[in-house]
């Protein structure tokens, strides 16, 4: 007799768990089905930063004219940022263990000169947004000081620099192994979960979607009442094998990362500034190592466009160059580097992606509380 879940969900990273444990708690029951190992796709690969969402309120504090001509835009960017504050806060208070504070130092360089004012109102409305649960803990150092800052030593433009903004992040440890907990926690609940098991049919059949499995040792067929898709990059995958190969959902930039070994000097310590173009642009510490980038190119959303080319890494070399010519990094400097997808759901009319902020939190950051909250919330 074949099977029946309410719930089918495709897919193994951290919203996949995430959702998969908020169906189950909520009474579903539900199937979760990964073709690879848990958390094996982006959840691996993510910054491991629980971002406090200033990115998002960057994007909404341009001019007045801005605002005035997209209100709505600049509104949801200061709602992405609240929630981004919360989620950080819930999650540095429920799982201290699982994170590590990490001082990220924002220079004030001419392209990038944020007024005082501007910055401690910023400041103020995003420790409102958490109830100030978990501090940012602000400095803003003046020119001078700045100057004589240990990790700016050596960066260009530094006789130039109009201060230093400085706050504590969030890192957390091993995002694997909270995919995997996630899912554990969510089968003791109820959740059956299925790894080295693809998706490699769904039939509609009346009120209930017929999905085939697939595994070394064989296919089986269940039932389900709804599909939930959360397979990332290959969502346009499972899209297709529903009958719908011209829907495109995956939609987003491409942003390729490398990582490197910087002087001892920036150990530790995060560096965030814009390019040459005005992107953001991260050094964000990766163990001794440090994750440099993103630099962002056009995409179809094709999963086999998801690599690192040669004159991306380039890219991300030289823009490193420019900020701090005296380390000198080479091609052969660079340990790993690979590139994902920003995804972009659509807007509320279906008429394209919503608006969001040239930062985007990944779907690791975003998703991380779903893993950690207890169960039913």
């Amino acid at each position: 007799m074949t099977e029946i879940y309410d719930t089918v969900v495709v897919g193994g990273g951290i919203i996949a768990a995430a959702a998969g444990q908020h169906l189950a708690a909520a009474g579903y029951r539900t199937l979760l089905v990964e073709r690879d190992d848990y958390g094996a796709g982006t959840s691996s690969k993510t910054s491991r930063l629980q971002h406090c969402g200033l990115g998002y309120l960057s994007a909404a504090s341009g001019s007045i004219a801005a605002f005035l001509a997209h209100p709505r835009s600049a509104i949801e960017c200061v709602s992405l940022m609240r929630r981004s504050m919360q989620g950080r806060a819930e999650f540095v208070r429920l799982a201290p263990e699982r994170v590590k504070p990490v001082a990220f130092i924002i220079p004030r360089t001419p392209e990038n000169a944020i007024p005082h004012w501007k910055a401690r109102l910023a400041f103020r409305l995003m420790t409102a947004s958490d109830g100030g649960k978990v501090p940012l803990n602000l400095r803003i150092l003046s020119a001078e000081e700045a100057r004589a800052h240990p990790a700016l030593q050596g960066m260009a433009g530094l006789k130039s620099i109009r201060g230093v903004m400085s706050l504590t992040e969030y890192q957390y440890h091993w995002p694997e192994r909270i995919v995997v907990d996630t899912v554990m926690k969510a089968r003791a609940i109820g959740m059956e979960a299925l790894n080295h098991t693809a998706v490699t049919g769904l039939a509609r059949e009346g009120d209930l979607w017929r999905v085939i499995l697939t595994a070394a040792e064989g296919s089986r067929d269940v039932l389900a009442r709804a599909v939930v898709n959360c397979a990332g990059v290959w969502i346009d995958e499972v899209t297709a094998l529903a009958g719908a190969p011209h829907i495109r959902k995956n939609t987003g930039e491409k942003g390729t990362n490398i990582v490197v070994r910087l002087p001892e000097g920036l150990r530790g310590i995060g560096f965030e500034t814009v390019t040459a173009a005005g992107a953001p642009f991260y050094l964000i510490p990766w163990g001794e190592l440090h994750y440099v980038g993103p630099w962002d190119s056009a995409s179809d959303g094709r999963p086999e466009g998801f690599r690192a080319t040669e004159a991306e890494i380039a890219a991300i070399l030289d823009q490193l160059g420019r900020l701090f010519p005296s380390f000198g990094l080479k091609r052969e400097d660079v340990l790993y580097a690979w590139a994902g997808v920003r995804p972009r759901s659509l807007a509320r009319d279906g008429r394209g992606p919503r608006p969001s902020s040239a930062s985007m939190i990944s779907p690791m950051r975003a998703c991380l509380m779903s893993s950690l909250s207890p169960v039913g919330c």
